[in-house]
């Protein structure tokens, strides 16, 4: 699942996965309920209609189209489903959709403002929502339906932390038990 992260991090020496989420196939339910819709009508169609008069003799088409329509909606959200990646490494967030359509998304750790999980209530009983990340100088990233959002939240959190932690300049100065800037 994450061969495209891991792929991306191979290339760096000093870069390490941190956490791998994914999607949650709940925040899925509404494609899901419009796709057997979709097929439910089709087969509708196809058995409370005669074949005599101008809708009969098109029922067929139409049956298809919505079967069609079903498919293709299920077959999106399969595709989404399988081929997100979601990763934390101890530089950067990234954030991969897509199999020949590649949508993918890269927010440095240090340029990370602020990040907010985002849950419906439907969202909070079966623990998936959204993660809203906000970066400087760049557009906010959110990354949409993820398992166990706050899981991911408190790695981001983590990783920034650390990451932070070794590029500042300060160290504790053991007397004083506080920060002192180092020249």
């Amino acid at each position: 699942m994450s061969n495209y992260i891991q792929a991306r991090v191979m290339q760096s020496e000093d870069e390490a996965i941190e956490y791998l989420a994914h999607i949650s196939l709940w925040s899925f339910v509404p494609h899901f309920l419009i796709a057997s819709v979709l097929m439910a009508a089709s087969v509708s169609i196809m058995l409370g209609t005669s074949t005599t008069g101008m809708i009969g003799a098109n029922a067929p088409y139409a049956a298809a189209l919505l079967a069609g329509l079903g498919l293709i909606a299920l077959g999106r959200m399969l595709v989404v489903f399988y081929t997100t990646e979601i990763g934390v490494t101890n530089q950067r967030v990234i954030l991969k959709i897509g199999w020949l359509s590649r949508q993918s998304s890269m927010i440095n750790l240090e340029k990370i403002e602020m990040h907010e999980v985002v849950q419906s209530a439907m969202g909070r009983m079966l623990k998936f929502g959204n993660l809203d990340i906000r970066a400087a100088g760049m557009e906010n990233l959110v990354i949409r339906g993820v398992d166990r959002p706050n899981i991911l939240s408190d790695y981001v959190d983590q990783a920034k932390r650390r990451r932070l932690a070794a590029s500042t300049p300060y160290t504790v100065h053991p007397d004083l038990d506080t920060a002192v800037g180092v020249a």
